[in-house]
């Protein structure tokens, strides 16, 4: 840390939650874009990658406050690097309209969203720090009911930075079922999930 940044501008939209169970009026909707051409998507979520630090961070707040660990899904990356795409494609921050939608079709049982605009490069520790201090960044962070994380981030063409963080529950626990292992799954990978919907 012995270099000398330009001030950088950050910003960054109130967490959204969203639950199976009807809660309050819905998001307005919003298209669902394919990726935006030409924008670039930062790292993986490896250990050496740009967002690793951000994963980590993840993990060790979710600890300090005594909560399992979530499990990284390809699918929750995938949604939130298309939506980091598509802010740096516009230029502007903006909650995801269709999250109840996506979590209807998929069967999931939670989705929750953070987002995190810099004019500056990614840095996961700026992020996280700005997440942290808001109460619904936060909570989204710490929601003991989501069970499963994807991350993703994009430049625009001027270099500013787009985060957008995805946790969700993708099939609902059984009420006797016990809590999942720290980083655990909570069913096995290619487990049938029956929908949380009804009628589905």
């Amino acid at each position: 840390m012995g270099r000398l940044a330009p001030p950088v501008v950050c910003g960054q939209a109130g967490g959204v939650t969203i639950r199976s169970a009807p809660s309050g009026a819905l998001l307005a909707l919003a298209l669902w874009l394919p990726p935006s051409a030409g924008i670039p998507q930062e790292g993986a979520s490896g250990p050496g990658s740009s967002l690793g630090a951000l994963y980590q961070a993840v993990v060790i707040e979710r600890a300090r406050a005594g909560l399992p660990g979530l499990s990284v899904a390809r699918e929750l990356e995938q949604l939130a690097g298309e939506w980091a795409r598509h802010l740096a494609g516009r230029g502007k921050l903006v909650h995801r309209g269709d999250l109840r939608r996506i979590m209807g079709e998929r069967g999931w049982w939670a989705l929750t969203e953070n987002l995190h605009f810099s004019s500056g490069p990614f840095d996961a520790a700026e992020v996280m720090a700005r997440w942290l201090a808001s109460r619904p960044h936060r909570k989204n962070l710490l929601d003991p009911d989501v069970t499963h994380v994807g991350i993703g981030t994009a430049r625009d063409a001027s270099g500013r930075s787009y985060t957008v963080f995805n946790a969700a529950r993708l099939a609902p626990l059984p009420a006797e079922a016990p809590a999942p292992p720290p980083g655990g799954l909570v069913a096995p990978p290619g487990a049938v999930k029956p929908s949380p919907i009804p009628g589905r």
